[in-house]
């Protein structure tokens, strides 16, 4: 796949409130855990990185504004955004977190990055430019 349509791809994150993991309930509320929803030729891909395991699911033929109605039904916070083409150099090293595994799904490469709120604020901030 080209560059141009890698950057051209539609994308969605979600941020979800509720977790059964007690350790991450000192993450700010309604922003516990994050996943992506990343549009593809035949459709739109679920990539939620779980800590068990990594749930991908494939919804051809939903439009995203169903999609992002659907999840934000559901109390979740839903933000649009693109891929970007990634920068050609080795992403930070880091633990494998929900946050990572979104930012390497959409190309980004943001070290300060490492919560789902403060992956909120980095994509409303590249949003606004």
């Amino acid at each position: 796949m080209s560059a141009e349509a890698v950057a051209s791809r539609r994308a969605l994150v979600v941020f979800v409130g509720k977790t059964e993991i007690k350790w991450l309930r000192f993450l700010k509320k309604g922003y516990r855990h994050c996943f992506a929803i990343i549009e593809g030729q035949n459709g739109w891909a679920v990539y939620n990185p779980l800590s068990h395991y990594t749930e991908i699911r494939i919804y051809p033929g939903v439009q995203i504004d169903d999609i992002a109605c659907f999840y934000r039904g559901l109390g979740h916070t839903v933000i649009k955004t693109t891929v970007r083409e990634p920068a050609r150099k080795l992403a930070p090293i880091a633990p494998y977190t929900c946050v990572e595994a979104v930012k390497r799904a959409l190309g980004i490469q943001a070290r300060l990055v490492v919560t789902p709120w403060r992956l909120r604020q980095y994509l409303e901030k590249i949003l606004i430019k």
